[in-house]
């Protein structure tokens, strides 16, 4: 018996560091490290640990230790180690999928005692609110929330997988424009076509991105998008 493949859902680059973790609250699937010199995958349910695996150069680790390895892995990430070539992969399941994995890793001894890494409920609910009212205005298709290019709520019509992880590229080189020609903090990306508009902005502790229509108003669009990320201050 193997893990099931499930379905790319994008990448995640430290699923341990602050509150990460707590994006991740309507996730149900795999995370599958992939390093140069580590291996490993934790099995995860809105928020909650089931299962874990890590490899390193040296020995492996089952269970709670492999969720303590990653922890620590964690760490290492989020101190000088920041450019590391380490990242998790993610690999949503269906029901099925998900009791075929936790199977596998009841078959080899991978289950995990410690309860969740975060509170997934309050992920679950965050920001709907704000992001149906944006939903409303004149023009827009679709609205997302999303973090480390992975959507955690998203309405309206689009393949939010694709463009939560073209978001997240874009967010990242804005932010280093940004950065390079001294223009302070980044407020909002625009990127505009013929037939669509499309407007990234931060969100709270996570980032927000809107499809719209080319007739849409901007200005209205913008005073929305303030009031929303006002009221998560």
């Amino acid at each position: 018996m193997t893990l099931p493949a499930g379905k790319y859902s994008g990448i995640v680059k430290n699923p341990f560091q602050g509150e990460a973790f707590s994006k991740l609250g309507t996730f149900r699937g795999l995370l599958e490290l992939r390093s140069p010199a580590e291996k490993g995958f934790i099995l995860s349910e809105y928020g909650r640990v089931a299962g874990a695996y890590a490899r390193d150069s040296d020995e492996f680790y089952r269970g709670d230790e492999a969720l303590n390895y990653f922890r620590h892995h964690g760490r290492e990430l989020s101190g000088e180690n920041q450019s590391s070539e380490s990242e998790y992969i993610l690999r949503s399941y269906s029901e099925q999928e998900f009791q075929e994995a936790l199977e596998f890793c009841t078959e080899h001894d991978l289950i995990t005692t410690s309860e969740s890494t975060s509170e997934p409920a309050a992920a679950v609910s965050h920001d709907d609110a704000g992001l149906r009212s944006i939903l409303k205005q004149p023009g827009v298709i679709a609205v997302m929330a999303f973090f480390e290019g992975f959507a955690v709520k998203s309405f309206g019509n689009a393949d939010f997988e694709q463009v939560a992880a073209i978001a997240e590229d874009f967010l990242r080189a804005g932010k280093r424009i940004s950065t390079d020609l001294n223009m302070g903090g980044l407020t909002q990306i625009l990127l505009e076509s013929q037939n669509r508009k499309c407007i990234i902005a931060p969100y709270g502790d996570l980032n927000i991105c809107l499809v719209t229509t080319a007739e849409a108003n901007l200005g209205m669009l913008r005073l929305a998008l303030n009031r929303i990320q006002t009221e998560l201050k």
